[in-house]
């Protein structure tokens, strides 16, 4: 495995950790350039800088997050454009993420965002996937590292995905 390929897996062992933002921001060569280059080609020290970094976030996140929750009686869920949808409990089990309602589309079909990990832990791989069932990158800045796609039965989309992840192993 290359220092590249190592960061990248060490990233998506520790997503949850601060390590979110190597996976779902960083192409290969920025992580040479930005932390492998810099660190003069040394792996440990490349993980050291990120850590540092990763550490950071994950602290901002933990502090927003105690804020969202001391703050939650005081916000207008209602208006938020991103609501967590709900499965049959043995296909959200199987599917292991969730979907969330974004706008509709300019034609006014449903239109839903799940992450890429749904699809496959790299993410081009996971895009390939989720093209091939009619999903596209969501870009609105609400859900970084998201496939969109419309659906009027989400059972059975969630079960699409959970196919073609057992179809692509």
């Amino acid at each position: 495995m290359t220092p590249v390929q190592q960061i990248r897996q060490h990233a998506l062992e520790n997503y949850n950790n601060g390590w979110d933002y190597i996976v779902e921001c960083y192409t290969d060569e920025e992580i040479q350039a930005d932390y492998l280059d810099e660190c003069n080609g040394d792996l440990e020290a490349a993980l050291k800088l990120i850590e540092d970094v990763a550490s950071i976030r994950k602290d901002r996140q933990e502090e927003a997050q105690k804020y969202i929750e001391e703050n939650k009686d005081t916000q207008l869920t209602e208006q938020h454009s991103m609501n967590k949808c709900h499965l049959d409990y043995n296909t959200a089990a199987q599917l292991g993420y969730d979907f969330y309602r974004v706008n509709n589309d300019h034609n006014g079909n449903p239109r839903y965002v799940i992450h890429f990990l749904a699809f496959a832990n790299d993410y081009d791989k996971a895009k390939r996937l989720a093209n091939s069932i009619g999903f596209s990158v969501y870009r609105g800045k609400s859900f970084g590292g998201g496939f969109v796609s419309q659906s009027y039965n989400l059972e059975n989309t969630a079960e699409q995905i959970i196919n073609l992840r057992s179809e692509a192993v």
